[in-house]
């Protein structure tokens, strides 16, 4: 994987490498034990439930989603935004959290500190998918002003929509056909940067 960009993402090119979805974690379902509920076990915390895919389709409820965690998915070795369209290409992205942080730990930075140009790939799925759900900043800031930082990260997103508008898909789908993954890249960057 280059940059965090997956192959469902018109910011890859052919010749980059995915790595393995879910690399770890409960994706064949489970319960994570009787932890402290704000221990991390896997990409969900202690205490929680996690369903396969199969068991939430058994079930058969139309209630049942997924609240997806931009920063557990990458914490997880995923590619937040082919989570994202795995979850709705089964109707099943109910909500999302937006934060980073650093792959090791759930930081709950501010959104788009550490990857902005993975956080830029989620929101053009949802985009391109016209996901409207509820989504909403999921950051725990220690030692700095809460509110300013909810701001900061407010106003990366709206950067990040603005450079979604100005995102030139054709050249990327040139870049792509030429296997260029450093021109989609650049593609990307200039879009996203350029709308700061």
């Amino acid at each position: 994987m280059v940059g965090g960009i997956s192959p469902t993402s018109p910011l890859w090119a052919a010749n980059t490498t995915l790595g393995s979805f879910l690399t770890r974690g409960f994706d064949v379902g489970g319960y994570t034990g009787n932890i402290n509920e704000k221990a991390v076990a896997g990409v969900v915390h202690g205490g929680e439930y996690v369903f396969s895919k199969a068991a939430v389709e058994k079930i058969g409820l139309p209630n049942i989603g997924i609240l997806l965690d931009f920063g557990h998915a990458i914490m997880g070795g995923e590619s937040a935004a082919d989570s994202a369209q795995l979850a709705i290409d089964y109707g099943r992205l109910f909500g999302m959290d937006v934060n980073d942080n650093y792959r090791s730990w759930d930081d709950d930075l501010v959104a788009g500190s550490l990857h902005p140009i993975e956080l830029f790939e989620f929101f053009y799925v949802l985009r391109k998918n016209k996901w409207e759900g509820v989504w909403q900043l999921d950051q725990f800031p220690f030692r700095e002003d809460s509110v300013a930082t909810a701001n900061h990260a407010i106003d990366f997103l709206k950067a990040a929509d603005k450079g979604l508008e100005a995102l030139d898909l054709e050249a990327l789908k040139e870049a792509q056909s030429r296997h260029d993954a450093i021109s989609a890249l650049r593609i990307a960057q200039k879009a996203l940067f350029g709308a700061m």
